[in-house]
């Protein structure tokens, strides 16, 4: 018990620091893209009034752009700081359309079967520790023919997030003390920290939770799937 506590809050204390300067990513183009293709694929594939479960939610970005468009949205996170700066930016929206909720989702998640209509988890799959687990836990909240929207950090053979370093995105408008921190950051990024997921063993983890391969999304680094209906008891 002691070391879940410890474990809780030594991940808490670090993204609670990376919520100070989450948001810069967004000046980046390939940023902003992928949350346009991320926005898009679910507006396609969803309707307004459907109910979205955003698993590792951050500073609430992909939450808030598709509780604007319509849909109910349950940011799940395990920072409390991150948490503060998406209620921060949802407005009216929090308590009607989003809600924003403290959990670990290395975790069973704290919701029944079948209480969301789809999922989105954009860049929080390194954070877990069992893959195979956390895409169970998906599979199971998510009712049968529901949308999973999946980015993640790129693997070594074909991963799914690859980072472009062009001239556009070396650096980001922001304060000195933010730009050493992002240079911290770079260095711990590279490094084996974050599990990265090539994209076949990717598909293959996913596929066996219950879902299957539509498409790759839009302009963004996103894969979308579709919860295989239950299978009948014999």
């Amino acid at each position: 018990m002691t070391e879940r506590k410890r474990t809780w809050g030594g991940e808490a204390l670090f993204w609670n620091i990376q919520s100070l300067t989450w948001d810069d990513l967004l000046q980046r183009p390939r940023h902003r893209e992928r949350l346009e293709a991320v926005l898009r694929t679910m507006s396609a594939e969803g309707k307004p009034g459907d109910q979205v479960l955003d698993v590792g939610c951050g500073t609430g970005t992909y939450s808030v752009g598709l509780a604007r468009r319509g849909f109910r949205v349950v940011g799940l996170d395990l920072s409390p700081a991150m948490l503060r700066r998406a209620a921060s930016k949802a407005g009216p929206l929090l308590g009607d359309r989003l809600e924003l909720r403290r959990a670990d989702f290395n975790r069973p998640l704290p919701f029944a079967d079948g209480s969301f209509d789809h999922a989105v988890c954009v860049c929080s799959l390194h954070c877990v520790r069992d893959a195979v687990r956390f895409f169970a836990e998906i599979a199971r909240v998510v009712q049968p023919g529901g949308r999973l929207v999946l980015v993640t950090l790129s693997g070594q053979e074909g991963g799914v997030d690859r980072p472009r370093h062009d001239g556009r995105e070396r650096g980001y408008r922001t304060s000195l003390p933010r730009r050493v921190f992002w240079r911290a950051k770079r260095r711990m990024a590279s490094g084996r920290r974050w599990r990265r997921h090539p994209r076949e063993e990717l598909i293959r983890l996913v596929g066996e939770s219950g879902f299957e391969l539509l498409a790759r999304a839009g302009l963004a680094p996103a894969l979308l799937f579709a919860r295989r209906p239950a299978t009948s008891p014999r």
